[in-house]
């Protein structure tokens, strides 16, 4: 019989072969910062609506590719209420995405990145002052746009 280190690297490396590995870390982490936000004494702030937007499409893409730990930690760590604030027709009207069939079966964010933003939306603003560097000086509360 081999040592209680040959037996614990056969195990790590069956699970990761199997891809329950992964899984595992990501369904430890989501735990830990569910008992970290439980110990927090401070109530995380609301989201401004643009920030609810960018949540809803990064919710509706984690939610496809299954990434239920993700998701787990992201809801509340962002302040995004557990139930959905828009459906995806408002967020579709929002963003000026225009569906097709193909469209309507993945995430929006796959058919915002698969196309050139209009220089005259909300969005397009966001990408240019990260782009000048203004984006990465200020925190997230100060990123949304006004009105």
């Amino acid at each position: 019989m081999g040592s209680v280190a040959e037996l614990r690297d056969a195990v790590k490396d069956t699970l990761d072969r199997k891809g329950i590995y992964k899984q595992l870390q990501a369904h430890m982490r989501s735990q830990v910062y569910k008992i970290l936000l439980d110990a927090e004494e401070e109530p995380r702030p609301e989201p401004c609506n643009e920030n609810l937007i960018v949540n809803e499409l990064i919710r509706e893409y984690l939610i496809y590719n299954g990434y239920k730990d993700t998701l787990s930690v992201f809801l509340p760590e962002s302040g995004q209420p557990q139930t959905r604030p828009f459906d995806r027709d408002f967020l579709v009207q929002q963003l000026g995405v225009k569906e097709t069939s193909t469209t309507q079966q993945v995430p929006l964010l796959y058919t915002l990145a698969a196309r050139q933003p209009d220089p005259s939306t909300a969005a397009a603003a966001a990408v240019s002052a990260f782009q000048s560097g203004d984006a990465g000086r200020t925190s997230h509360k100060q990123h949304c746009l006004q009105q």
